[in-house]
């Protein structure tokens, strides 16, 4: 073995990480095949963001300075949202699980969604204020539904919904906080991890609290001040593209959420020999999981949105 120091170390072909649990080694093509992932899956994100910001006009310093303002936030929360969710995916299909708590694994993709609102929420409480001698505002009453993609917003409530009457179910139905028992003869044998109630309450909370940060977002976003100098349309544009990047993302974590719980109690009761119950709830899962993706990537798909007009009566800004 060959130490470098620090946390990380080099053992022939391997490459080791100093963890909470102990230690994790994984083997360099491997490490270099996630890693490459990684960066990927990251610039793609990133690089769908900027071109659509690219691509929405501006015809004055006020439009461009929302425009690059919205695009920030989107970028910042965006990134960090999908570097948890990475994380996720690495220690599911690597091993890769630094935590003795597997309630921790479980709220990663609760967290990167939080981490998406959070920057949004920066993002316009920090909106640009109108700057100059004449100023002039829209005032129209606006709400959240105004301005948020009608499905993702209804799949945030569906998949939470969905997500918190599924951790009651398997809380009642499980033998113990995270088991459920098997017996064989006069032998009993506990299989876990269950979503039982040691998960359930903690995940239901933050599914709960997810879904009224997301409508406090949403509501920002409708209520922020109006960009100078633009057509009522150019704004509310502006709008729907921070509120559909909430929306969409935030379903996301939560189609991710109760796809793992599904997938969780799914080869629980595969190992229990209910082969028709637990292949039916991986098959859900894998459901879910493919929807919450459609409805993430559909609009880089659909036909190309009509370029608002930024222009509107001169206003000095």
């Amino acid at each position: 073995m060959i130490n470098r120091g620090g946390n990380v170390w080099f053992d022939g072909g391997n490459v080791c990480v100093s963890v909470t649990a102990g230690s994790i080694c994984v083997t360099w093509t491997t490490a270099v095949i996630y890693l490459g992932s990684v960066v990927l899956v990251l610039a793609g994100v990133l690089a769908v963001l900027l071109w659509d910001a690219r691509r929405t006009p501006t015809a004055s310093q006020a439009a461009t300075r929302a425009n690059r303002h919205t695009t920030l936030a989107s970028v910042v929360g965006a990134a960090v949202m999908a570097a948890v969710l990475l994380w996720l995916i690495g220690g599911a299909v690597l091993g890769v699980v630094p935590w003795r708590d597997g309630r921790v694994l479980a709220l990663l993709p609760i967290l990167g969604a939080v981490s998406l609102l959070v920057a949004q929420a920066v993002g316009q409480l920090t909106w640009p204020r109108p700057s100059g001698v004449v100023r002039e505002a829209e005032l129209t009453r606006r709400g959240a539904a105004d301005v948020a993609p009608a499905w993702p917003r209804r799949l945030v409530l569906l998949w939470a919904g969905a997500g918190v009457l599924l951790l009651v179910i398997f809380a009642m139905v499980a033998d113990g906080p995270r088991t459920m028992i098997r017996s064989v003869g006069l032998d009993t044998q506990e299989i876990g991890p269950y979503p039982g109630s040691y998960y359930g309450v903690l995940l239901g909370t933050a599914i709960i609290v997810t879904v009224v940060a997301t409508e406090l977002v949403l509501r920002l976003i409708a209520l922020r001040p109006a960009v100078v100098g633009v057509s009522a349309e150019w704004d509310l544009h502006l709008r729907r593209r921070s509120a559909g990047h909430v929306a969409r993302g935030v379903q996301l974590a939560l189609a991710l959420t109760v796809a793992g719980v599904l997938h969780v109690a799914g080869t629980v009761h595969q190992s229990l020999g209910q082969q028709r119950l637990g292949s039916g709830l991986v098959v859900l899962a894998v459901t879910v999981l493919l929807a919450g993706l459609i409805v993430t990537i559909t609009p880089l798909f659909g036909r190309r949105r009509d370029r608002p007009s930024p222009l509107a009566v001169a206003v000095p800004s």
